[in-house]
């Protein structure tokens, strides 16, 4: 009887533990009067005696097997078609017994915070402090288990309180027929014995008995499966069915039509402060209904802006409610104010989640030892794949690294999704950009510490018929304009972009064409604008230039170079292996160059101060360096320091010859004054011709009518020999 339990447990996706297997064991043995040995009183479970002598009875039928990661699981099983027609065979087996639809309910929890964010009241003008009346001011996290029935009726809830005892006052505001439970260790799921009273609350309202038999559909938590649970359902004659592992957020019907909406609806807010149990300040949320190409990600997305924030300061932040507190407080430190310290960054390209390089990079970010982490493009292979569901694994990968330092991005090819580029800008917010980032702004810049970056899309050369063109141009030249004029200030000015402006690389990319669009758009624009270095990726590889400006090295040094040191480190660990470099001689430009080795690789950057960089590639083997250069800028005299203006807005000669270049391309852009008076000009043409028009006719008609009224008056009409006004016209 226990080896059939074990096995039809398992077929159901109720697999058993070791450990799972000892305490079931030891609860039959107790239900069924079975006298055991008294260390098994003791310790609540069989001994492992037992345990290896069952194992080697039924060792030919039985083996030990270690699950997938849960993540990788829940992103694939929900769409294997293997797994949910288990499912769905094994409840078309117990459909046999005949259960009406007001008969077949499913079950689920979830977690709420008993503190929602205040809203915003009218108070008394000048007074400092409001405030509004809460549960706690830190909030506990409350267990909410809910029943629905598929003609859409429902019972009442029953909650769990992380509390010892259990309070009456906490049913006062609750739905009529509520049933509250405590437990010291309930956070966020049941425990078995919660999940027992549960299902006392379900036979009472759901009114099973042996003549009216339920089913019960729920997910394949371990406290659904107790011995105690399934002898409480027996009796009343209910049936329990599981979802597969990893499945509910697809195949939970409460999932979808109802804690989702009551989750997105509940709170949306972050909780944050100096100490992590003293999470005292609330940041509301605004938040967006993402189903465009995500059919199975995440729908309801939150961005909260945390303002006033202290420098050099470690805060931390809670989520709230969305499934309670389990998955923080995060923390992250703020910045030094001014510009003159040494910040480190780390630097990659083209990385997905199956690479071996997410790990390595997750704990640089959290060593406390780096400022920001910059993906330059090509984010999980692809945010859009399976419905959404890589993408959301994605975020789930990066977010230990992402809560902690800033993740600023750029768009990449892979980042497309039909020309919508619909994930990167609804899963990712940046500087100085509305949320989701718009189409036309797809570019940003940031000062941190001594450096000016400046993040930018070489997409918009190859999409959308190329409109953001000449957006993006004229923004870059702006920018930069201000940029050189606070050179004093912030010295550096580093770029960051997907595709190369060169590569050595044969395979048909664009960086490798003599007439490169992405060349031609920005080369003339970095090398006139002074930036000090870019930074690329999209080769899946690593490689090194030489300072180069029209196909032309400029110094084969990185002391004071005349044009931009351009690196690309591609070499993260994309899903589509290494792009190899060809045999024969590299091009002059190309300094250092590394395919194999340097695939599972990343940048790093140190800006030691305003005239010094540091930058490594490294592998996350041992994180051992495989190419180290020094960036040297003498900044004394140096003409693109310049001094502060008094306005910055204001442009350099250079700057106005780029933006000329600009309005060559795109005259209606540059000259709006030129474009009305043209119109202009044509309506009044257009006017015109109307009029004269209109002149004309109105005379032939005069003559017409004079034309008739001479004919003599005994000419007898039945003897005309013209048959219509146009006829005698033309006569």
């Amino acid at each position: 009887m226990l080896l059939n339990y074990i096995l039809e447990s398992s077929s159901i996706y109720y697999g058993l533990t070791l450990k799972e297997l000892r305490t079931l064991t030891y609860k039959v043995a107790i239900k069924n009067n079975l006298k055991v040995p008294q260390s098994w009183e003791d310790n609540k479970v069989v001994g492992e005696d037992w345990l290896m002598s069952f194992r080697n009875r039924f060792g030919d039928r039985l083996s030990l097997r270690q699950p997938e990661a849960t993540s990788l699981n829940r992103m694939q099983l929900a769409s294997n078609p293997t797994i949910v027609g288990d499912f769905f065979r094994n409840l078309e087996t117990v459909m046999k017994k005949g259960f009406t639809l007001d008969r077949i309910w499913n079950a689920d929890e979830t977690g709420c915070s008993t503190v929602q964010t205040p809203q915003k009241q009218l108070a008394k003008k000048g007074e400092k402090r409001v405030g509004s009346m809460v549960s706690q001011e830190k909030g506990v996290t409350v267990t909410m288990c809910a029943a629905e029935s598929a003609t859409g009726n429902s019972i009442p809830p029953f909650l769990v309180f992380p509390r010892v005892n259990v309070q009456d006052h906490w049913k006062t505001t609750a739905p009529p027929g509520t049933e509250c439970e405590s437990h010291t260790k309930a956070l966020v799921w049941m425990t078995s014995d919660n999940f027992k009273g549960f299902i006392k609350h379900f036979v009472k309202h759901a009114r099973a008995t042996q003549e009216y038999p339920v089913l019960l559909i729920l997910d394949n938590h371990a406290s659904h499966c107790s011995a105690e649970v399934i002898d409480l359902a027996k009796e009343p004659n209910i049936t329990l069915l599981s979802f597969p592992s990893h499945c509910t957020h697809e195949m939970q019907p409460l999932h979808k039509t109802v804690y989702g909406p009551f989750q997105k609806f509940y709170d949306q807010a972050v909780k944050y402060g100096v100490h992590p149990w003293g999470l005292e300040l609330f940041a509301e949320s605004k938040d967006v209904y993402f189903n465009e190409q995500n059919k199975k990600g995440l729908h309801y997305l939150h961005k909260v802006e945390l303002k006033n924030l202290h420098s050099e300061t470690t805060y931390y932040f809670l989520p709230v409610s969305k499934k309670g507190s389990q998955s923080g407080p995060f923390y992250f430190k703020t910045p030094k104010s001014h510009s003159n310290w040494s910040p480190d960054f780390l630097m990659f390209g083209d990385l997905g989640i199956l690479s071996d390089t997410v790990p390595s990079l997750v704990n640089e970010a959290l060593s406390g030892e780096y400022t920001a982490l910059f993906h330059v493009g090509d984010l999980a292979y692809d945010l859009k794949n399976q419905d959404g569901l890589v993408g959301d694994y994605f975020m789930k990968l990066i977010e230990p690294a992402a809560a902690a330092i800033p993740y600023l991005t750029c768009p990449g090819n892979h980042e497309i999704d039909t020309d919508t580029f619909t994930h990167y800008r609804h899963r990712f917010a940046m500087p100085d950009t509305e949320w989701p980032m718009p189409l036309d702004k797809m570019w940003y810049s940031i000062d941190i510490g001594p450096v000016h970056f400046v993040s930018y899309s070489t997409e918009v050369f190859f999409t959308n018929f190329a409109t953001y063109v000449d957006d993006q141009k004229e923004w870059l030249i702006k920018d930069l304009n201000k940029a050189n004029k606070n050179r004093q200030n912030v010295p550096w000015v580093i770029v960051l972009g997907h595709r190369p402006l060169y590569c050595s690389t044969h395979i048909g990319d664009d960086c490798s064409k003599p007439d490169s669009l992405v060349r031609e758009g920005l080369e003339e624009i970095f090398y006139q604008m002074s930036v000090d270095i870019v930074v690329q990726g999209h080769e899946h590889n690593y490689e090194r230039l030489w300072p180069v400006y029209r196909n032309q090295v400029t110094d084969y040094s990185y002391i004071n170079p005349s044009a931009p040191v351009q690196l690309i480190s591609g070499a993260a660990g994309s899903a589509e292996n290494v792009d190899h470099f060809p045999q024969q001689k590299k091009p002059e430009w190309s300094a250092f160059r590394m395919d194999n080795k340097a695939m599972n690789s990343y940048g790093r950057m140190l800006v030691v101060n305003e005239s010094h960089v540091l930058w490594e590639q490294r592998s996350i083997y041992n994180h051992r360096t495989l190419d180290s250069i020094w960036i040297v800028k003498n900044r004394e005299g140096s003409g693109e320091n310049g001094t502060q203006s008094s306005n910055p807005d204001d442009l350099s000669e250079e700057a106005k010859h780029l933006l000329s270049q600009v309005c060559k391309k795109s005259f209606l852009r540059c000259h709006p004054f030129e474009i009305l008076v043209i119109v202009g000009s044509m309506v009044v043409l257009v006017i015109a011709s109307l009029a004269v028009r209109f002149v004309v006719r109105k005379k032939r008609k005069g003559d017409f009518e004079r034309a008739w009224a001479r004919l003599p008056n005994e000419v007898d009409e039945d003897d005309i020999a013209f048959g219509d006004e146009e006829a005698l016209v033309q006569s």
